[in-house]
């Protein structure tokens, strides 16, 4: 970062405190957990540990007052910019106005949207809103509450914040490029924020949410055996390969380990239900390229 980049940092923190330059702002599920670990290793970066302090989203935190939320970020350097990730500032309607309350504190904040495949960031969702037991269908989840729907629903998150903030203020991204063009996706971030282009990959890939329901189940089962003093000591002295050896062969045929793969077992989609979707989203779609002046052909099946 050159020095006056690092001069506007300091002007910004004497008139302000600190509060954060940057907001990643959603979509949930579509990669925020490892676009977060990245940048927490930039060096003119400051992100809290805590991922998501959802000031302005949640009463209950906002009531907190902003003396509460300033403290998040007392630990920034100088020279470095503050952040925050908080994918339920794009959870409207069932949010409090989040940019609202952000406009009326750090107007020139700038604001980073990840978007992926809106079916598919739905039902992933769900999935993660059944984590600790599943207790419907995803049929049933979308007859029951419409946030699923609601968060996918990009353009009419979008134009919440147009209402306040310029369309300049803002870096939309894709899940897509989180696998495919990593590099230069980090490079597009820096250049937004004004920092210094560094690898933020050298340190190795962050792998952030994506394992599997066999991983979930697994991570379940060794979690309430590692309660076990012997247990856990025989485990810690293990191998990886012998560990991944005694859950397939032994752990994952116990009782307790079929109970908790059935009680954790998370249905499909079901394809009439994607088609369904698809066409829900047909229209908003639509709106989104015309807006972004992009192709979204692959969110179309």
């Amino acid at each position: 970062m050159n020095n006056r980049g690092i001069e506007t940092i300091r002007k910004t923190k004497d008139q302000n405190g600190h509060l954060p330059k940057f907001m990643i702002i959603g979509a949930a599920k579509s990669g925020t957990s490892s676009l977060f670990e990245y940048l927490c290793r930039h060096p003119n970066i400051y992100i809290p540990p805590i991922k998501e302090p959802e000031y302005f989203s949640r009463r209950s935190i906002y009531a907190k007052g902003l003396e509460w939320y300033k403290e998040l970020f007392s630990n920034a350097r100088a020279t470095q910019i503050c952040g925050d990730a908080s994918t339920t500032y794009s959870r409207w309607p069932h949010t409090l106005d989040a940019p609202k309350l952000i406009s009326e504190v750090i107007p020139d904040s700038r604001f980073i949207y990840i978007m992926r495949h809106p079916v598919e960031r739905a039902y992933s969702h769900y999935r993660h809103h059944m984590r600790e037991g599943v207790t419907m269908s995803f049929e049933e989840a979308l007859k029951t509450d419409s946030i699923y729907i609601d968060c996918s629903m990009y353009m009419d998150q979008i134009r919440r914040y147009l209402r306040f903030f310029s369309e300049d203020q803002f870096l939309f991204l894709f899940h897509d490029q989180l696998k495919n063009s990593l590099k230069e996706l980090f490079m597009e971030v820096e250049k937004f924020l004004g920092i210094a282009e560094i690898d933020l990959t050298a340190e190795g890939l962050v792998m952030r949410n994506v394992s599997g329901h066999d991983d979930f189940i697994r991570a379940k089962t060794t979690v309430r055996l590692r309660k076990l003093p012997a247990i856990a000591s025989i485990a810690d002295i293990m191998s990886k390969k012998w560990r991944d050896w005694l859950y397939v062969n032994f752990i994952k045929k116990t009782p307790a380990g079929k109970h908790l793969k059935k009680q954790h077992y998370v249905p499909p989609m079901k394809p009439e239900t994607r088609k369904k979707l698809i066409k829900t989203f047909e229209g908003p779609n639509r709106e989104l390229e015309g807006f972004l002046k992009v192709s979204l052909d692959s969110w179309k099946e």
